[in-house]
């Protein structure tokens, strides 16, 4: 059987890259140095907002452009220049905002490096926290909805986030993509964003095709990139139905699985 050569390679973050330790291992950064050694593009593609992407994708090593909220911007780092990034239409923005105030759960906006929510329990400011980004908490978002965030979360227990996504992919279907990469997370994006629709616009500046593409996740916003590459790694211990859509599968962070895979890789020459 002939063996595909690969040449980009996109990595989802968390869950993939580092488990709950959020550590980044000595061992998978060697990993990604050996294989852009030898010709290999390795591009971040994640839900987190675009300061804490760049610091993670810069720590990692990584040389390719770098993909954040959810696929909503590309950055490309070398040159320090946007190549791709999409902002909510208002008229999602009013109908985010009313459904989730009836449902009430915790909101946030994201507005490129800052961040405005309700706070209700506390969740969203510790996550700006977490990520270093400016944090603006206010009672009564309803003065935001003329305004223009790259993506709106909804913020509640798994079991209601599961119910709150299915909804609004209803209600929203022909408007914004919905989306959730971590189980208490309903997140809402522009409806050309989606880490696959990133990577095909990537491609376009690039002399290889879809099939050259690795795509390696775990979560329900991976599951989009892992379907469109041509080769899907989803991670063992991952969302359900991204283990049912991905071509193989690796352990998680913890275990090393990713850094394992790339070693692999480079053994074969970027070929599997």
């Amino acid at each position: 059987m002939k063996k595909n050569k690969y040449s980009l390679i996109a990595l989802d973050i968390d869950g993939t890259m580092v488990g709950d330790s959020k550590k980044l291992s000595q061992r998978l950064k060697n990993a990604i140095n050996k294989i852009q050694q030898i010709g290999a593009t390795v591009s971040i593609a994640t839900g987190r907002p675009f300061s804490s992407a760049k610091k993670f994708s810069t720590l990692a090593g990584c040389n390719g452009p770098l993909i954040c909220f959810q696929g909503a911007m590309t950055y490309d780092l070398g040159r320090e220049k946007v190549l791709r990034y999409l902002k909510l239409d208002n008229s999602i923005v009013v109908k985010s905002l009313d459904y989730f105030t009836k449902k009430e759960v915790e909101v946030m906006l994201f507005y490129d490096d800052m961040i405005c929510s309700n706070n209700l329990s506390g969740w969203a400011k510790n996550y700006a926290k977490r990520n270093e980004i400016k944090f603006l908490e206010s009672k009564d978002l309803n003065s935001y909805k003329e305004t223009s965030p790259v993506a709106i979360i909804g913020i509640s227990k798994p079991e209601i986030v599961e119910n709150l996504v299915c909804d609004l992919k209803l209600r929203l279907r022909d408007d914004a993509l919905v989306t959730h990469s971590l189980p208490m997370l309903c997140e809402i994006e522009h409806l050309n964003a989606g880490k696959d629709k990133a990577l095909q616009e990537l491609l376009k500046s690039y002399s290889f095709e879809k099939s050259n593409v690795i795509a390696v996740g775990d979560g329900k916003g991976d599951q989009s990139m892992i379907i469109w590459a041509g080769l899907g790694v989803g991670i063992e211990n991952g969302h359900k139905d991204v283990i049912k859509s991905s071509d193989m599968l690796i352990p998680p962070p913890e275990d090393e699985g990713l850094a394992s895979f790339l070693e692999n890789l480079y053994e074969n020459n970027l070929n599997f």
